[in-house]
């Protein structure tokens, strides 16, 4: 009898074994990301030492200074032309700038800012479009012989990167007589050279210009200031006293679409001003601070990553992985990363475990924007984003709350 009972345990034990490993093996399948842990991942600080190389590097570059701008040459991929004047009023002036993004692409230079010097004085600019094209005309009668300078500036109304003691500007052309229009061709920084990388920054920043045009999301109302990017720098940061980032590394892009972040959601949702701390994604702080870092990441995550990749990951970003937050992450909204993951699967289109939610960025950003008030915590703006879109149901929230381990109040 006792051998029976024996049996009967060893096998009863074995079954267990069986449905346990069958269910993990479900869970694996559904979805393979979530044996990870946090453990596996080291952070590594955000900073560099080779800052004052970098800045001596980038002086030695600059074919001159002036009024606290290294102004630097440009490489020509296409041969000057110059044609008699089109309009006996106005020499014509125009080209194409480009510049190279972190992995070496060409890039159209969209939004940069273009400006005309007379003996050094400003006296006219002009924006390039989407295309990186531009076009001034100059008076025949003020310029005719003139000595002009024409430069551009990685920089417009939204955002400039500069350096603490100088600005960034490239030049275009520098003519001692002017009788004739031009067309200067494609120009684009040296590939090589140092300052090329303020191109890696610049390209961050347009795609958070182009994600909202794209998204039909007017910006002119809310994106009240300009963000000045400080680079190099030996730490990356936010600046919440002014709105400003430091950045050590420009090829960092998740790093620098994060900072961006923290700058788009302060001038535009009202992000919080008194969040300034320091903190590790796999811990717990206050609801405040993790807001604040969470929709930073989820910005990064939107302009810079698939809407539908199964297992969306950064580079250089801590968190690696925008969601499928291994399980030993501090649950709860007091953690940054399962903020970030939690607005991340409001809004991707790859629906796992009890995620069936796929709002719009629209959906989500419009009603933030339009709140009037600071925003301190995710369940303030989820109390937003549900008064404004009637088809978010709170059963399907509860589940993606579960899913993402963020318990209410």
């Amino acid at each position: 009898m006792g051998d029976s009972i024996i049996k009967f345990v060893f096998l009863l034990a074995l079954l267990a074994s069986f449905i346990v490993n069958c269910n993990d093996f479900y869970t694996q399948r559904k979805n393979p990301f979530l044996n990870r842990s946090y453990k596996d991942i080291r952070e590594i600080p955000y900073e560099n030492n080779d800052i004052e190389q970098l800045k001596e590097k980038l002086k030695a570059e600059s074919i001159y200074q002036i009024n606290k701008k290294l102004v630097f040459k440009v490489q020509q991929h296409e041969n000057i032309l110059q044609t008699d004047p089109s309009s006996p009023d106005f020499y014509k002036i125009n080209g194409i700038i480009k510049y190279y993004d972190y992995d070496g692409n060409l890039k159209p230079g969209k939004n940069i800012s273009v400006f005309v010097y007379k003996d050094q004085k400003p006296i006219s600019n002009t924006l390039t479009d989407d295309d990186g094209k531009w076009e001034i005309e100059l008076n025949h009668k003020s310029f005719y012989k003139s000595k002009i300078n024409i430069r551009f500036s990685m920089s417009n109304n939204y955002l400039e990167i500069k350096r603490l003691d100088y600005y960034y500007e490239w030049e275009i052309l520098n003519i001692d007589s002017f009788e004739k229009d031009i067309y200067t061709g494609i120009i684009t920084p040296d590939k090589t050279s140092e300052n090329s990388k303020v191109g890696y920054i610049f390209e961050i920043f347009n795609r958070y210009l182009t994600f909202f045009k794209n998204e039909k999301i007017e910006i002119n109302s809310w994106w009240k200031y300009k963000i000045i990017v400080f680079w190099p720098h030996k730490y990356t940061w936010f600046g919440y006293e002014n709105g400003n980032i430091g950045i050590s590394e420009a090829k960092r892009w998740d790093v620098i679409g994060h900072e961006i972040g923290h700058a788009v959601a302060y001038t535009g949702i009202h992000s919080p001003m008194s969040a300034l701390s320091n903190h590790k994604v796999s811990q717990c702080y206050s609801e405040q601070l993790a807001w604040a870092e969470g929709i930073a990441t989820f910005l990064s995550g939107v302009v810079n990553l698939k809407r539908n990749e199964p297992d969306t990951r950064f580079q250089y970003l801590f968190p690696r992985y925008l969601e499928n937050v291994p399980d030993d992450v501090c649950p709860g909204q007091t953690n940054e990363w399962r903020v970030a993951a939690f607005m991340w699967d409001l809004y991707d289109l790859n629906n796992e475990g009890n995620d069936t939610v796929n709002l719009s960025f629209k959906k989500i950003w419009e009603p933030l924007i339009t709140h009037n008030k600071t925003i301190n915590s995710l369940d303030d703006a989820l109390k937003i984003i549900k008064d404004n879109n009637s088809e978010l149901k709170e059963k399907e929230l509860q589940s993606l709350m579960e899913y993402n381990k963020i318990y209410k109040k």
